[in-house]
C-alpha cells in the first residue's frame, strides 16, 4: 500500500482526515431505525472532530468530484458476556454506513442529514477498507480518509477474467 499511497500523495496533495473514536460501526441488519440512527451519530461525531472550516474546505475540495475513501475500522474484540463477534461485521456493511453519512442526506428520504462532503457514493472511484480488532471498548471507531482521485491514465482500467 505504501506504493499506491506516494502515487496518490503526488498527484493529490489535499485529503480529509478523521479519527473517531468511541463509535460502534454497525452491520447487518439490525433494523432500518438502528441504522439511520448510526449514521446520524456518525456524521455528528465526525463534524464535533473537525473544525468546521476543515470541513467546508473538505466539501469546496471534494464535493462533486471522483475521490478515494480510505478506512480503517476498529471493532471491540468483546469480552464475557458479550455475543455478538465485531470480528464477523461485514466490511462492504460497515462501509455502507460511512459513504452514506458523508453524502448531504444518509437516507434515501431525506430526513438524515449527512456531511455533505460528497455528492454521492457513485463519486467514490476507490475504496480502501479495512478491520482491526482493539482490546477496548473504548478504542472502536475508525479512522477515514477521503482525496480526489486522479487516474493517471484518464481512464478506467478494464478488470480482466482469467479462466484456468
Amino acid at each position: 500500500m505504501a506504493s499506491i499511497d506516494a502515487k496518490l500523495s503526488q498527484v493529490s496533495p489535499y485529503s480529509f482526515d478523521v479519527q473517531v473514536r468511541d463509535f460502534e460501526p454497525m452491520s447487518g441488519s439490525r433494523g432500518k431505525g438502528k441504522r439511520l440512527a448510526k449514521k446520524q451519530e456518525l456524521a455528528k461525531k465526525i463534524v464535533s472532530a473537525k473544525a468546521i472550516s476543515e470541513i467546508e474546505m473538505a466539501r469546496t475540495r471534494l464535493y462533486g468530484k471522483h475521490v478515494v475513501v480510505r478506512i480503517l475500522f476498529y471493532l471491540w474484540k468483546g469480552g464475557a458476556g458479550h455475543s455478538e463477534t465485531s470480528a464477523k461485521k461485514d466490511l462492504d456493511n460497515l462501509l455502507k454506513l460511512v459513504l452514506d453519512a458523508l453524502q448531504p442526506f444518509a437516507d434515501s428520504n431525506h430526513t438524515v442529514n449527512g456531511i455533505n462532503v460528497i455528492r454521492s457514493d457513485d463519486d467514490v472511484f476507490r475504496v480502501e477498507a479495512s478491520k482491526r480488532i482493539v482490546a477496548e471498548r473504548h478504542d472502536v471507531g475508525l479512522d477515514l480518509q477521503i482525496s480526489e482521485f486522479v487516474d493517471s491514465a484518464d481512464k478506467a482500467v478494464p478488470y480482466r477474467i482469467v479462466q484456468t
